[in-house]
């Protein structure tokens, strides 16, 4: 027994020795990746002041990661000449490539306003802006970033699927990229719609690899051409319930289907003028 005992512990011992290589060796051969790091693309700013004394003010910043394997880094803030400066950097690891797939982010940054004198401040994100009042009494009164005069564009740039377009400065954009993609892969749906509430008029932007992202329209008579790509078009008068424009058309394995809805004629020139500013980039 006494032989068998002095064997059993020899053997635990090289067991626990074998074992101590083994977690060596592996973290020898899976070193820390090397990372990159460029500035998020931000899409919206948003001011939020508390009705508390003193109040305290955050800006909601939103925007999009620009691939599957990235994450914001740390929030870089700075301050000076009544303006906060706000940093969000997009990390990605440099040693291997990761999938073009966009993730909408939130990010809440509270700004400190302790000790600042009444007055107006510029809170800026990535070169998005926003302003707010801040009186004596200590609460703050959010007031717009650069009223917006008609005919200004934003412009949005999908780094998935290649294209840029321009847009109304005062109209909402929302991406998803997680609605359930049937028999395609990486989905991108962009909406966009007026600031003032409005469900109409809508424009939607929506792109599937492998698959047309709505059935039905897929196998349209290619009746005019696109950035030198055949396309179709179809037209639903005003009368219809909503009335709405489609253009339909592929681009290598990606599907664009590219829709407005609309209830007045006039809301034709914003689609118009929506279809002129789209270019691909790649």
């Amino acid at each position: 027994m006494q032989k068998l005992s002095k064997i059993t512990i020899a053997l635990g011992l090289l067991l626990l020795t074998l074992t101590a290589c083994l977690t060596v060796t592996s973290a020898k051969d899976n070193p820390t990746p090397q990372q990159a790091a460029r500035e998020a693309q931000v899409l919206s700013l948003e001011i939020q002041v508390t009705p508390t004394r003193p109040a305290q003010v955050n800006a909601i910043v939103r925007g999009i990661l620009g691939e599957a394997c990235a994450r914001l880094g740390e929030t870089q803030m700075s301050y000076g000449s009544n303006t906060f400066m706000i940093t969000l950097l997009e990390i990605s690891p440099s040693d291997r490539s990761c999938a073009q797939i966009t993730t909408p982010f939130e990010q809440t940054v509270p700004l400190d306003t302790s000790g600042l004198p009444a007055g107006e401040y510029t809170v800026k994100a990535n070169g998005v802006s926003a302003v707010f009042n801040l009186p004596a009494d200590g609460t703050g009164i959010v007031t717009p970033a650069n009223p917006v005069e008609p005919g200004q564009t934003k412009t949005f740039t999908s780094s998935l699927y290649g294209y840029q377009v321009s847009y109304p400065a005062d109209w909402t954009i929302q991406i998803n990229t997680s609605v359930p993609a049937g028999a395609g892969s990486d989905p991108e749906y962009v909406t966009l719609t007026p600031n003032d509430g409005s469900n109409l008029p809508r424009i939607e932007i929506e792109v599937l690899t492998g698959a047309p992202p709505m059935t039905g329209y897929e196998n349209c008579d290619r009746n005019f051409v696109f950035r030198s790509l055949p396309a179709c078009k179809i037209s639903q008068p005003v009368g219809q319930n909503p009335a709405a424009e489609i253009w339909v058309f592929q681009k290598d394995k990606a599907n664009f289907f590219i829709a407005m809805q609309y209830e007045d004629e006039k809301s034709l020139q914003v689609f118009n003028d929506f279809m002129t500013s789209f270019q691909f980039t790649q």
